[in-house]
């Protein structure tokens, strides 16, 4: 969750546009504690050549330049993708309409645990009716995980979001559960000033 949203505010960001980010996590099968997790942002998007490594394989990162931003590595899509791998059948599912493209493709992914490579189960251009991303650009990712989640636990990423919210006043953060949804609306619409580079 942490890091799903941490990307999505850093693509937001990169481009000045105000994020309006929509996270689902939802109980689809209580005797094997599968969970579906959802989450779509209104970010600048992964050009779509770019999309399967920067989303399947470890050790590369879209984050080369020296400059401040939340994740470190950029490791947090390739996490979900390996234990989606390694502890379902389903694959990660991700649309992606980057700003220079401006078509919106699909994609079905998993990840070779054994040589770190992403396989790439299916590609395609979406026509204008089975498009799901609704900004101009913008990224969303499904995956089906394994997980055990205590009633601590999800209180805890309620809360999460919840200082998220505080901490990041310009974005809109709307969060689906199996509780119900709920909202944390921008409360203004001035953003920080970007992060400038450094000399390394």
């Amino acid at each position: 969750v942490r890091e799903l949203i941490e990307n999505s505010l850093d693509s937001c960001e990169s481009s000045q546009a105000l994020p309006n980010i929509s996270l689902s996590l939802k109980l689809l099968d209580p005797m094997n504690d599968i969970w579906f997790i959802s989450c779509e942002d209104n970010g600048i998007g992964i050009p779509s050549d770019k999309v399967p490594v920067a989303v399947c394989s470890f050790l590369t990162s879209g984050k080369y330049v020296e400059k401040q931003q939340r994740g470190l590595f950029g490791v947090g899509l390739k996490m979900i993708a390996a234990f989606s791998t390694k502890d379902t059948d389903h694959p990660l599912m991700v649309w992606t309409k980057s700003q220079e493209e401006g078509s919106e493709y699909y994609f079905e992914l998993r990840t070779d645990i054994g040589t770190n490579k992403p396989i790439v189960l299916d590609k395609k251009i979406l026509k204008t009716d089975q498009r799901q991303i609704k900004a101009e650009s913008g990224f969303k990712v499904q995956a089906v995980l394994r997980a055990r989640l205590s009633p601590i636990t999800k209180n805890k990423i309620y809360d999460y979001i919840s200082q998220t919210s505080i901490v990041n006043p310009y974005a809109v953060l709307t969060f689906q559960s199996d509780e119900g949804r709920v909202v944390f609306d921008r409360r203004t619409k001035i953003m920080p000033q970007p992060a400038k580079e450094v000399l390394p």
